[in-house]
């Protein structure tokens, strides 16, 4: 078996590599190399006194220092039929992987062009540990996912942080500061949307 140096295979242990990872990375890239395979053996980290002993005393140089084993986009094994567009809901996004069982998709722009990726562990790690009082969409995704009506629209960017007024009105105007950056969740507190008018002009 012949293999190019195009499909070279890079062996190598942890990121603080000690005797025994080092000594296993050599070992295998060398049976992979009696198989055929154009294997090389590689070091994360600088070895420590007793490795480079252990090499010297055997007259075996030292692996070469591979400083990046992070995963690319080439590498991964998506399925090209499922995309998002830049512009649609995180929540929309959501549901598109779900139904099509996938973990992870592609985001693209208007001219199908790779522009990202999301995962469902990215949805899990903002909806738990991002800044969830803070929301940066469109008014077309926010009637949409809400599955609201629209009554009154002014700008198709909605940008802001998310106020929720769930308390008694004069608590609320006394305590809370809003403006035109604020996005304000309210029903039927006649009091309050007539504070956030007058506060947000």
């Amino acid at each position: 078996m012949n293999i190019t140096d195009k499909e070279r295979i890079l062996v190598f242990g942890h990121k603080k590599p000690d005797t025994d990872a080092i000594a296993a990375s050599i070992s295998l890239a060398y049976l992979k190399r009696e198989l055929g395979y154009n294997a090389e053996a590689r070091v994360l980290g600088e070895p420590n006194n007793e490795t480079k002993y252990a090499l010297n005393y055997f007259n075996i140089d030292l692996p070469r220092y591979l400083n990046d084993v992070r995963i690319k986009i080439k590498y991964i094994d998506f399925l090209t039929d499922y995309s998002s567009l830049y512009s649609d809901s995180l929540f929309d996004g959501f549901k598109k992987m779900n139904e099509h069982e996938i973990s992870a998709m592609p985001i693209v722009d208007e001219h199908n062009k790779f522009v990202g990726l999301v995962s469902l562990k990215d949805i899990a790690h903002a909806q738990f540990d991002g800044d969830i009082t803070f929301l940066c969409t469109s008014y077309t995704n926010l009637i949409h996912t809400l599955n609201g009506i629209e009554v009154l629209k002014f700008d198709e960017e909605i940008s802001g942080n998310i106020v929720i007024a769930s308390y008694k009105s004069s608590t609320f105007m006394e305590n809370v500061d809003i403006n035109s950056e604020t996005i304000l969740i309210v029903g039927d507190r006649y009091n309050i949307i007539d504070y956030a008018i007058n506060e947000s002009e």
